[in-house]
């Protein structure tokens, strides 16, 4: 697994610290409501990567992951000017800018944390709160 840059082990940290402790008391509620219900049966909990994978897309992380990478190459090509002057740019740098900053490699690499940070917790409550008409009207708010 590639290693998480700062920028991505940040955004990670963040989420978990703003998502987890809000979600955590109105997912306990709804359990317990569940619980208390007139005895349906649960459905089966999805796969964590699968839960993850929810939360991930109902926080709008791909688009945010898209705006991270294109102002990563944004940048890369400012600091090209400033490292190389009126000189041709490298392609080695222009690959290594596009490497670093490849939306699919931040994807995977802040899903698979995402996943890591998860563990142990009710993912799959947190994606189904993350998908419900609840959360999208505070979202909106």
């Amino acid at each position: 697994m590639p290693r998480l840059t700062s920028r991505a082990a940040a955004l990670v940290a963040l989420l978990v610290a703003l998502v987890v402790p809000v979600l955590t008391p109105v997912l306990s509620a709804a359990q317990e409501g569940a619980a208390a219900g007139a005895g349906a049966s649960a459905p089966a909990e999805a796969p964590a990567a699968e839960a993850a994978r929810r939360v991930f897309e109902a926080l709008l992380l791909p688009g945010i992951i898209d705006v991270l990478s294109r102002e990563g190459i944004i940048q890369g090509e400012e600091m090209a000017g400033q490292i190389f002057g009126a000189g041709p740019i490298p392609p080695e740098w222009t690959d290594l800018v596009a490497r670093i900053h490849d939306p699919g490699v931040m994807e995977r690499t802040l899903l698979a944390a995402l996943t890591q940070e998860l563990a142990g917790r009710d993912a799959a409550a947190m994606a189904a709160f993350t998908t419900s008409a609840t959360e999208r009207s505070v979202r909106r708010a």
